[in-house]
């Protein structure tokens, strides 16, 4: 079943994947042409994507995707995801600035945020790559 960028209900919105897949993009791509009328550009996140797709450990990301936001993960699935960490990221299209967070697995579900950042599209490579080098580090 394809991801629908219309609905903000997280349990219509999400899917659990490989960050390979390809619903990833195309629900983003989607975002963007919905909405690249009112002037929201959603294309960062696709580039974001398959820029880390491409990054060393890529392969061994999983993702998902709730309320507009991509969560980055090691966990293969959500019945497996207890003692794993993920990264949020959300883009924000009227200030340009991406929203990133790192902690368990469950502040997906609200719990605290180790360690948050806001940037720009500058900047959003570099702190990612922090973030990610402490997501797949062995634990």
């Amino acid at each position: 079943m394809p991801l629908d960028p219309t609905t903000s209900n997280p349990a219509r919105s999400t899917s659990w994947a490989r960050l390979h897949d390809h619903t990833l993009v195309d629900f983003y791509a989607a975002l963007h042409r919905q909405n690249e009328t009112v002037g929201e550009d959603w294309q960062p996140m696709v580039q974001l994507i398959c820029h880390v797709r491409n990054m060393d450990g890529g392969i061994r990301l999983f993702a998902f995707i709730s309320q507009r936001r991509l969560y980055l993960t090691t966990a293969s699935r959500y019945v497996d995801s207890a003692g794993h960490h993920s990264i949020f990221i959300a883009w924000d299209p009227p200030l340009k600035r991406y929203h990133l967070g790192y902690g368990s697995l469950d502040h997906a579900l609200g719990a605290e945020v180790e360690k948050e950042a806001h940037v720009g599209q500058e900047a959003i490579v570099p702190t990612l790559d922090l973030m990610l080098q402490r997501l797949l580090a062995p634990h």
